[in-house]
């Protein structure tokens, strides 16, 4: 029972040195990216356009249709998918945020 227990605790221990390694791994590959990923889980409902370029710096890519700006941030390529929102042109607010890998927006705010 002793070895069996002295087994588990070494693979868990080797599995946190690994999710270390490779977050610090992912971190210096391209630390803008990295560092727009945790961000961007921070930014609260109610944020402005300053407000997600302060955090997560100059969009990309941005276009407007149907009265409604869309987005996009610079995201580390293991993101399933880039950072994005939606913001309302002529009041500035975030309508809609959508961190890499979410199926639908972190969060949304009534239009």
């Amino acid at each position: 029972m002793k070895k069996l227990a002295f087994g588990a605790v070494v693979i868990c221990v080797a599995l946190y040195g690994w999710g270390i390694w490779y977050d610090r791994g992912l971190k210096q590959e391209d630390p803008f990216g990295y560092r727009n990923l945790k961000a961007c889980r921070k930014l609260a409902p109610g944020a402005t356009e300053a407000d997600l370029v302060g955090a997560l710096g100059a969009p990309e890519r941005s276009e407007e249709r149907n009265g409604i700006r869309r987005l996009t941030f610079h995201t580390h390529r293991v993101a399933a998918s880039p950072i994005g929102a939606e913001v309302d042109p002529t009041s500035g607010r975030v309508l809609a945020l959508s961190c890499a890998g979410d199926d639908q927006p972190m969060w949304t705010v009534p239009r």
